[in-house]
């Protein structure tokens, strides 16, 4: 039995209609709930509640795929330096010791089979120059520290002091 056109476009006038006020309440009802934001993934990793951000996501994933060991080094005449971890999500320990004027070794737990991207950062206004080298199975990394004194590079103690350096395994 056919519909009358009355009808049927009372029938459409009253869907749209609804659905009409169903969209304007509904933005309202899914607003964004703010306490449940998370801005660390690993932290909040058990809720169903929170819903991470853009940088808590990029910096999970940035930690997954390119581990990184952060320290902040401080040493002082002959002695060994003495290490502050700032970052580690690489899964490995390290231990750093002074090898002789100006060379410095980081020696990582087992052995590493990725690449290695060092930088060092000096706390220092000198002229600078680390240079790092490497054993064949990556257990260790050298470094060697050299100043330009006006004429030549010197190898020196002191100047890795108050640096931080970060080690990406990519």
């Amino acid at each position: 039995m056919p519909i009358n056109p009355t009808t049927l476009k009372a029938l459409i006038d009253t869907q749209i209609t609804n659905e009409t006020v169903d969209f304007a309440i509904t933005p309202i009802a899914l607003a964004e709930v703010l306490t449940n934001k998370s801005t660390n993934v690993t932290t909040d990793a058990a809720s169903d509640t929170k819903y991470p951000s853009v940088k808590a996501v990029k910096t999970y994933v940035d930690d997954i795929f390119t581990p990184i060991y952060k320290i902040f080094i401080e040493q002082s005449s002959t002695s060994n330096p003495t290490v502050t971890v700032l970052k580690n999500t690489s899964g490995l320990t390290f231990s750093i010791t002074r090898e002789g004027v100006g060379v410095y070794r980081i020696t990582f737990s087992e052995i590493v089979l990725t690449n290695i991207n060092l930088k060092l950062n000096f706390n220092s206004n000198a002229y600078n120059v680390p240079i790092f080298t490497s054993d064949n199975l990556n257990l260790f990394v050298d470094i060697y520290i050299k100043y330009w004194n006006g004429t030549t590079f010197v190898a020196s103690d002191d100047v890795i002091n108050k640096a931080v350096a970060e080690i990406e395994f990519i």
